[in-house]
């Protein structure tokens, strides 16, 4: 659950600008922690940030964006393996 701060609904160009440094970020994903993106990843003024609890079989995380220090998306997750 989550998405763009309510302030930057509305802004289609700023959106897009948003989520195409999202699919940066998640092509970053590190083979010990599949959950979403890395730890952390900068790139021009974005700044992603991923905080998970768990493991595989079952985690919850936080992951974040900042435009120039200030959070502009915020998206909450869970999962977990099922055999």
């Amino acid at each position: 659950s989550g998405g763009m701060e309510k302030k930057y609904h509305g802004n289609a160009d700023f959106a897009r600008k948003t989520f195409s440094f999202l699919k940066q970020a998640l092509l970053r994903i590190e083979e010990s922690k599949p959950f979403r993106g890395p730890d952390n990843f900068r790139e021009g003024d974005f700044e992603y940030i991923n905080k998970v609890d768990g493991d595989i079989n079952n985690f919850s995380g936080r992951e974040q964006i900042l435009y120039q220090g200030e959070k502009v998306f915020v998206q909450d997750y869970i999962g977990g393996l099922i055999l």
